[in-house]
């Protein structure tokens, strides 16, 4: 039963994985941002295809919360990439992000960042804030029961197994 448990959980957890956002296109731009949507203290990718010479092996981007981002050649040919983090103060909002590429080209798009949540996670009954007294006394009749239940279940096996 654990052991299913596990698996399923595992599979929900890839699943919401490969769903995950699509990177952000601005209109008319070849900048691409991804993840989309970003939070406090997650890194944040910026690739350009198609938006600087084909030739260009670096650019250089800025952006608005976040700083300096150098793009450099990419995994595709003509793209080039780079990374910054979202600073750990960073408020909500929508952020803009500027590439520009030799000779002189000029490029925006953006970014959005969310706010993380607050507290713990409700993952159901139980949680992280103990249990009260009702709650005890239902588990403990619970294990009562079970104990009872398996003694029971033992004697009837002892007395009809040796009757042969």
């Amino acid at each position: 039963m654990r052991t299913a448990r596990l698996l399923a959980g595992s599979a929900l957890a890839l699943a919401a994985l490969g769903t995950s956002a699509p990177a952000a296109v601005a209109e008319g731009s070849e900048v691409t941002v991804s993840p989309e949507v970003g939070y406090p203290g997650s890194t944040i990718t910026v690739s350009t295809e198609g938006a600087c010479d084909p030739e260009a092996t670096y650019a250089k981007g800025q952006a608005e919360v976040g700083g300096q981002i150098n793009l450099v050649e990419g995994s595709r040919a003509g793209a080039l990439e780079g990374t910054f983090t979202v600073p750990d103060n960073a408020k909500e909002g929508t952020y803009d992000i500027t590439v520009k590429c030799p000779p002189g080209v000029l490029v925006n798009s953006e970014f959005e960042v969310a706010g993380r949540p607050n507290g713990a996670v409700s993952g159901g009954f139980g949680g992280g804030g103990g249990m009260n007294s009702t709650e005890l006394a239902i588990g403990a009749a619970l294990v009562l029961t079970a104990t009872a239940g398996g003694l029971l279940t033992l004697r009837r096996r002892r007395g009809s197994g040796s009757a042969a």
